[in-house]
């Protein structure tokens, strides 16, 4: 095939392997493949920018992709509905025909939530099939997260909004809690709901207390754990982030 043809057959082929993955989602895919967001996909699509040899190798080391470009591949199939509400938080699992879910998108929701309360009340995040800031997401195989016990419906994804907790955490990342951990462990980090508010914090034990502590005690001090002011929302099980 010429360059042009090389070119077009791949922009066909990124866009099939769009509508399998995230049903559509540019956004969410240009994070799967290493990008900040989607606006590189976008320029490919749009054939403004040159599908290379390297976009080629990432995509196809996407689960189910294996060969996704060769010059004989067959037509994607239709993807199924990307988007499942469980448990009132939005939460999205791409599945492939007759394999089982693949990849868990779960959205970076801004709820909040009820004073004294563990439970979203309010989810917003991306909407199936969305494409711009509001559809940012924490990716997660399906089968890394059934290794470790976990459901998609039982994640939250939330964004660090201060400096509280470094140099451990930053402003920016991305932590994904789980939900059903709300034991107690001494050094762990913990998302708590402070009187509606969302905090991320170590729980430190002092004096037969339990207590919510910043990496950054100087500017953030320490808050007693005690229901229902200050209630434990899960476990930070997962970070996402920029800084290295």
């Amino acid at each position: 095939m010429s360059p042009h043809d090389i070119q077009s057959h791949r922009q066909h082929r990124l866009h099939a392997a769009i509508q399998r993955l995230t049903g559509g989602n540019v956004a969410a895919f240009g994070r799967l493949v290493g990008y900040r967001d989607g606006a590189f996909v976008r320029q490919m699509l749009a054939g403004t920018r040159v599908i290379s040899e390297k976009t080629v190798h990432a995509v196809e080391a996407l689960p189910g992709l294996c060969n996704w470009f060769a010059a004989d591949a067959p037509a994607a199939a239709s993807p199924p509905p990307p988007m499942q509400v469980l448990e009132d938080v939005a939460t999205y699992e791409v599945a492939r025909p007759s394999a089982g879910p693949q990849i868990a998108f779960i959205p970076v929701t801004t709820g909040r939530l009820a004073s004294g309360q563990s439970r979203l009340v309010r989810a917003q995040g991306a909407e199936a099939g969305g494409d711009g800031a509001e559809s940012e997401v924490a990716c997660f195989p399906y089968r890394w997260l059934q290794q470790r016990g976990l459901r998609p419906s039982d994640l939250l994804a939330l964004r660090m909004v201060d400096g509280s907790m470094e140099p451990s955490l930053h402003a920016g990342d991305i932590v994904t809690v789980n939900t059903t951990d709300t034991h107690p462990v001494e050094g762990a980090v913990y998302a708590a709901n402070e009187e509606g508010r969302w905090l991320v914090r170590r729980l430190l034990r002092d004096r037969g207390r339990w207590w919510l502590t910043a990496d950054n005690p100087l500017r953030y001090p320490r808050k007693e754990l005690v229901s229902p002011i200050v209630v434990l929302i899960g476990r930070v099980m997962h970070v996402g982030s920029e800084v290295l």
